[in-house]
C-alpha cells in the first residue's frame, strides 16, 4: 500500500505523442520499465520488460472500440492505440496484466526526439561502461568513462542489429546503464535549479516529446527518491528467434517469485 507504480514508455518514433493516429500506426514501445516507489522509505525501484515479451495485447478500432486480443509482444501494445492517452492506456492495461494485475498508478511516455533533447538540456549524460559496446560506438569500451551528448546518447540507448537474435537483450543492458546515470544527472541539475522542477520541466521543453497523466508535483516527487541502482530487476524469460521478430517468454514462476519480492510484503498474524 505504501507503493506507487508508473509505466514508462520509450517510444520509436519522432512524431507528436498527442498526435491521434489509425490503429497501427502509433509506433512501438521499445523501452518498457516500472519505477516503483516506496512512499514511506522514499526510495525507488526499476522493473524492466522486454519489448519483445510475448503476452496478451488488445487491438481497437478507429474509434477506440475493443475488437480482440492475440498473442504478440508487448511493445505492439502501444501500436494497437491511436496515439497519446488511448496508447498508453493500452499499455498500462498490458503491463498490469502480465505483472498479475500490479496496479499502475500513472505513464510517462516519450518519443526519440527526447533522448538527445533531455540529455543535452542537462549538459550531458557521464558514465562509466559496465559492459563492452564497441559494436555499437569503437568509444564505448568497458570501463571506460564517457560523456554522452547529441546523437550519441539515442545511439548508446537505442542501436541494435536486428538481423541478430537476442540484440534487445544487450540494449537492454546500456539502457538500464544510461538510467542510472541519467536519473543522477537529473537530480543534480534540480538542486542547480534550486529544486524548482516546474522551472526544469520548461527548460527541458517535455510538452514538445512527451505525454503523461502525471501532475507536476507526482513528477517532483519522484526526483527526491532515492533511486536504488542496484536493484534493477527484469521480468525473466528466454528470447528465441520467431518467424519474423524475436520473442521473449516469460518464466511464469520466476516472474512469480519476483513480484512478490517486489511488491508485496508478508502480513503476519
Amino acid at each position: 500500500k505504501n507503493l506507487m507504480n508508473v509505466l514508462f514508455l520509450g517510444i520509436d518514433t519522432t512524431q507528436n505523442l498527442s498526435q491521434t493516429d489509425m490503429p497501427g500506426e502509433a509506433g512501438q514501445s521499445d523501452c518498457i520499465l516500472v519505477l516503483s516507489m516506496d512512499k514511506q522509505k522514499k526510495t525507488a525501484r526499476l522493473l524492466q520488460i522486454s519489448r519483445d515479451t510475448m503476452t496478451d495485447v488488445d487491438t481497437y478500432d478507429v474509434s477506440g472500440k475493443y475488437v480482440s486480443t492475440i498473442q504478440a509482444q508487448i511493445a505492439l501494445q502501444y501500436a494497437y492505440g491511436t496515439g497519446e492517452q488511448s496508447s498508453c492506456w493500452a499499455s498500462e492495461k498490458a503491463v498490469s496484466r502480465l505483472l498479475y494485475d500490479l496496479p499502475i498508478d500513472g505513464y510517462f511516455s516519450m518519443n526519440l526526439n527526447g533522448i538527445t533533447a533531455v540529455n543535452d538540456t542537462l549538459g550531458g549524460v557521464t558514465m562509466t561502461l559496465e559492459e563492452d559496446a564497441t559494436d555499437v560506438d569503437p568509444t564505448f569500451k568497458a570501463g571506460s568513462t564517457i560523456t554522452l551528448k547529441g546523437d550519441m546518447a539515442e545511439k548508446f540507448v537505442r542501436k541494435r542489429d536486428i538481423t541478430t537474435s537476442g540484440s534487445n537483450l544487450d540494449r537492454m543492458q546500456r539502457q538500464t546503464e544510461y538510467i542510472r546515470a541519467l536519473f543522477h544527472t537529473m537530480q543534480e541539475y534540480m538542486h542547480k535549479n534550486g529544486d524548482d522542477f516546474s522551472t526544469v520541466y520548461n527548460q527541458l521543453h517535455l510538452d514538445s516529446y512527451a505525454f503523461t497523466d502525471l501532475s507536476m508535483d507526482q513528477m517532483k516527487t519522484m526526483m527526491s527518491y532515492d533511486f536504488l541502482e542496484q536493484d534493477i530487476e527484469t521480468v525473466p524469460g528466454t528470447t528465441k528467434a520467431g518467424e519474423e521478430h524475436d520473442e521473449c517468454y516469460v518464466d511464469e514462476d520466476a516472474l512469480y517469485d519476483l513480484m512478490i519480492q517486489m511488491f508485496y510484503t508478508e502480513v503476519k498474524e
